[in-house]
């Protein structure tokens, strides 16, 4: 079982160094798109961790912007995650386009529908009995 653990290991060390260093997947132009299905099909069939990439992107911060970690975070951007979680999906949007603008986005749409529900039904607001007394967007409790 370790060892077969360890297989796994050196995989995914790998298949991120393949991203880095390989021609093919370095021009993304030609064979960005085949490479992102590849890994894909790769983490379909459980060979590949996506996770790990994610981590990886997260570890090196957003101050890189070119070569190598351009190279991950365009491919983190481009593989297709299939059926994965939705955690996944969120860290994988966090790790290429930081917290802030997607909290921002998911604090509008909540004051969004606290303002539909408000107007929707008054009878449950009292106090909400003018349009000046509706919450308004941008406003974060």
């Amino acid at each position: 079982m370790r060892q077969a653990r360890r297989s796994e290991e050196i995989l995914q060390v790998e298949l991120i160094e393949w991203l880095d260093t390989s021609e093919i997947a370095m021009d993304r132009a030609r064979h960005g798109h085949s490479v992102a299905i590849l890994y894909g099909e790769l983490m379909r069939n459980r060979l590949f961790d996506f996770a790990d990439l994610v981590r990886k992107i997260v570890a090196r911060g957003s101050k890189v912007s070119k070569g190598v970690d351009m190279n991950r975070r365009e491919y983190a951007r481009i593989i297709p995650l299939g059926e994965s979680s939705g955690s996944l999906q969120v860290a994988r949007s966090a790790a290429l386009y930081g917290m802030s603008e997607q909290l921002s986005q998911e604090e509008d749409d909540e004051m969004e529908l606290r303002i539909k529900l408000v107007q929707a039904l008054p009878e449950l607001f009292p106090g909400a009995n003018s349009s000046s007394d509706l919450p308004v967007k941008g406003d974060h409790y």
